[in-house]
């Protein structure tokens, strides 16, 4: 199929709405036939982004094993993954209208750390319309997923070391190429990191407010590299996404005791470690944390009442 001209950066909007949408429909379908269960309409869209997007990659991965990575092959199966979920459609809007609406507050503050968001958005949302120019994004982010696209396959460069790192996120990247271009590619990135601080929002505002949730998104995207890595094309947005991800879900399990949760503490952390390999050391801290937390949960609920008990007799 011919692809959009890689310069013109409209059908790249329309297919990253189009892309957005059914990683979080096939998402939040899956959730819901595990039975997850959600506080926040917000925590339902974060995780099932997640989780659409990582399937997405997967997809391609797949795709480019069978040495299938077509145009017309890639259309054909976003098609038939709109088509299976077209019953999440409406639930889906439905839920994200009434989010906004509900992230609404009049009060002054809430306005301006709002409007002050708002305008980093804006003003990094423009990066995506840039070529890239970066080391890491031309050496290997973009040229090993083109190389891909070129051979319709997943395949062996022996000549640049960095092929051989983990491409999880270049997945995405592939899928932009095939599609359209650089522009699709940074859009979807940017998605990503779209996806990140909505994750620090809804944690914030679930378990704390909605002031407190808006200034801990402000201070955390004031930060300059957070933007700066939104349109750059480097995976470490990717990583930070998911490693929260990782962490929210834990924390979910760890206060809500159910088991769902931790599984997709799980499948979020291997995501992580498929982005980097750096993804280690936080992989090891949230184990690490995990048998703490059941090790302390044993303590106060086994071992505590025995010496209680010891100590009435």
């Amino acid at each position: 199929l011919p692809r959009p001209e890689a310069d013109n950066p409209y059908p790249a909007f329309g297919l990253t709405l189009w892309i957005t949408f059914i990683a979080i429909t096939t998402g939040a379908s899956i959730l819901r036939r595990v039975g997850i269960t959600y506080r926040s309409e917000g925590e339902r869209l974060v995780f099932s982004a997640g989780l659409g997007f990582a399937l997405l990659a997967y997809l391609v991965f797949a795709l480019g094993i069978f040495r299938l990575l077509y145009s017309g092959v890639m259309y054909g199966v976003l098609v038939l993954l709109t088509v299976l979920v077209y019953k999440e459609i409406r639930s889906t809007t439905t839920a994200l209208l009434y989010y906004v609406k509900r992230s609404y507050h009049p009060a002054m503050m809430d306005i301006f750390l709002g409007a002050l968001i708002m305008f980093l958005l804006l003003y990094h949302f423009l990066g995506t319309l840039v070529p890239p120019v970066f080391f890491d994004s031309l050496v290997y982010h973009l040229a090993i997923p083109k190389l891909y696209v070129l051979n319709h396959a997943i395949v062996y460069y022996p000549y640049n070391f960095f092929s051989n790192f983990p491409f999880t996120l270049e997945m995405l990247y592939t899928l932009g190429l095939l599609l359209q271009g650089s522009i699709l590619v940074k859009c979807l990135n940017y998605v990503i990191h779209l996806l990140l601080l909505a994750g620090l929002y809804s944690f914030a505002r679930t378990y704390l407010n909605h002031r407190i949730a808006l200034i801990g998104v402000a201070i955390f995207y004031t930060v300059p590299w957070v933007g700066i890595t939104s349109f750059l094309l480097y995976v470490d947005v990717g990583l930070g996404c998911y490693f929260w991800l990782a962490t929210y879900a834990f924390i979910n399990w760890a206060i809500r005791k159910e088991r769902d949760w931790l599984v997709l503490c799980g499948i979020f952390t291997g995501v992580m470690l498929g982005i980097k390999y750096l993804a280690a050391h936080s992989a090891v801290i949230l184990g690490i944390s995990i048998l703490a937390f059941l090790t302390w949960k044993h303590f106060t609920t086994k071992a505590v009442p025995a010496v209680k008990l010891g100590v009435l007799e």
